[in-house]
């Protein structure tokens, strides 16, 4: 019996392989083709109707809805967000940096003894150009210590202390003032205050010295506290009228006093 099953399968495997060597054979030699011809007409449609719904399944699985648009288009901007953020921070931390190096630089070539300072704040109970700097009494600060920016910039004065807080006044307040003095032949002093927190004004200069824009001013060392030779800032104009006792000038800052961060305050 197994005899008969084997030849059985033989026998089929045999006219299965001749009928393909026929039928290739027919191939090569062109008699299927008219065939060949009705049976591709004939699966085209089903052809088509196979591949456009294998193409709508891909699409619909690789296409995103608007919400999912949406939401990924959120999540890319709040990347990109935090992405700004931290670059603005690390520009900043190198800014004050820089800033504290220079500072360090002009304290140490001076030997004077001076703590790193920042502003934290404003007081909202009144109008003059006074900040909140981090350091205090607990620090060494007390009232009247100068406050430098960069290398030996005069900003301003402390004129009030708590423990571990400190106000500064700058420069430009009208209440502000400081002796100084011309970096000219005559050394010419005077006292520099403030004009409304826009500007800086240098009064009683003598009449009779020679006064011109572009000289330099600086501290004077007359006052307790304060030592000589701290910049204030360039004569921008002066103003020299012969009826009056003294000269007066237009003080210009090297910098930006209302975009103060990191400051120096000077210990005696």
């Amino acid at each position: 019996m197994r005899q008969k099953i084997f030849n059985f399968r033989i026998n089929a495997y045999l006219s299965i392989a001749v009928a393909l060597v026929l039928l290739i054979f027919l191939h090569w030699v062109g008699v299927l083709k008219p065939i060949e011809d009705i049976l591709i007409y004939a699966i085209k449609p089903v052809e088509k109707l196979t591949y456009r719904l294998g193409l709508d399944i891909f699409v619909n699985q690789n296409t995103l809805t608007k919400e999912q648009l949406d939401t990924e288009n959120a999540e890319l901007n709040d990347k990109l967000s935090d992405a700004l953020i931290e670059n603005a921070r690390l520009r900043s931390l190198v800014t004050k940096s820089e800033t504290l190096q220079k500072e360090l630089d002009f304290l140490n070539q001076k030997s004077y003894n001076a703590i790193s300072t920042q502003i934290i704040g404003k007081p909202s109970d009144t109008t003059a150009q006074i900040y909140l700097l981090d350091k205090g009494e607990k620090d060494g600060v007390k009232v009247g210590l100068p406050v430098i920016y960069l290398d030996g910039i005069l900003v301003g004065k402390i004129v009030g202390v708590e423990n571990s807080v400190a106000q500064l006044l700058l420069i430009n307040d009208s209440q502000s003032a400081v002796g100084a003095q011309i970096q000219n032949e005559a050394s010419s002093p005077g006292i520099i205050v403030g004009k409304l927190g826009l500007a800086l004004e240098m009064q009683f200069i003598p009449q009779t010295e020679t006064v011109a824009k572009g000289q330099i001013v600086v501290t004077s060392g007359l006052e307790e506290n304060i030592p000589p030779g701290l910049v204030i800032g360039q004569i921008d104009e002066v103003s020299n009228k012969t009826e009056e006792l003294f000269q007066t000038a237009t003080i210009e800052s090297p910098v930006p006093l209302e975009r103060l961060d990191v400051l120096s305050i000077i210990i005696p």
